[in-house]
């Protein structure tokens, strides 16, 4: 699996070409082959850490201090088709579309949900026997 942090792509809410400490934005694996590389932290961040990070300083507003924010993270396009990744978990829910995402201030705690979930179970075979369409809307919620 592999996740891009790119602020560089040209048009989108999160492209910058600089962050708020004069870091130049550039595209960064965060994750390659499944391993972490960095985390989302800018500069300061990095020196209070010890762990590389990416250019994601950035305030909302000129009167607002700048944090770690998000930008473009994108999950690359694998090798795998659809129905080898689904042969390969037990049980699972396809999202089709996003509704609403948060996370709280303290960030433990997360919660997303879905206008158009699928539930599938695999049999033994590997091959799963029936995708469940779920009529009403879907929220998964989850923290440390």
């Amino acid at each position: 699996m592999n996740i891009v942090f790119d602020p560089t792509r040209f048009g989108e809410l999160g492209s910058y070409g600089f962050d708020e400490s004069g870091l130049a934005a550039t595209r960064e694996y965060l994750i390659q082959g499944g391993v972490l590389l960095r985390g989302l932290g800018g500069l300061e961040s990095q020196s209070r850490s010890g762990i590389s990070g990416v250019a994601n300083f950035r305030s909302s507003s000129w009167n607002r201090p700048p944090i770690d924010r998000m930008a473009n993270v994108n999950l690359e396009r694998g090798v795998d088709s659809l129905d080898d990744m689904i042969a390969a978990v037990e049980s699972g829910v396809i999202m089709h579309s996003n509704r609403s995402f948060s996370i709280d201030d303290t960030r433990n705690k997360f919660q997303f949900g879905c206008s158009m979930p699928n539930l599938f179970k695999m049999v033994v075979s590997r091959r799963f026997s029936k995708i469940q369409t779920i009529v009403a809307p879907l929220s998964l919620f989850g923290g440390s």
